[in-house]
């Protein structure tokens, strides 16, 4: 099935068939502020994005060693608990994996992990 490619103000893709009356695509588009592009820059505004935020987790994972080290330590500097720090880890893990190509996906559902808070 043929696609129309969209992508809204926060560079979030969505894809619709391409057999949609152009009445109802008008209402879309107008409603949640999309614009059409095409197939090829939706791909890659949809790696970039995937390569972005697996790139983030990373570093916050270096940042939660780090974290978790203070308080192993007994640290005066450890922030927020041990116990949420390591749910932010789990949580960060899940947000992204890499597919068996080790390209970097967010998994279907995951939204982005908040740090704790002090």
């Amino acid at each position: 099935m043929n696609m129309i490619f969209l992508k809204n103000t926060k560079n979030e893709i969505f894809a619709l068939p391409n057999n949609i009356d152009d009445e109802k695509l008008d209402i879309i588009m107008n409603e949640i502020e999309l614009i059409q592009i095409p197939e090829v820059n939706a791909i890659s505004l949809s790696n970039n994005i995937d390569q972005s935020e697996h790139a983030w987790v990373k570093s916050e994972l270096d940042n939660v060693q780090v974290e978790l080290m203070y308080h192993w330590t007994d640290d005066e500097r450890a922030s927020s608990t041990e116990e949420e720090w390591k749910q932010y880890a789990r949580d960060l893990r899940n947000y992204t994996t890499t597919d068996e190509n080790g390209n970097p996906q967010i998994r279907e559902g995951e939204t982005r992990p908040l740090r704790p808070t002090e």
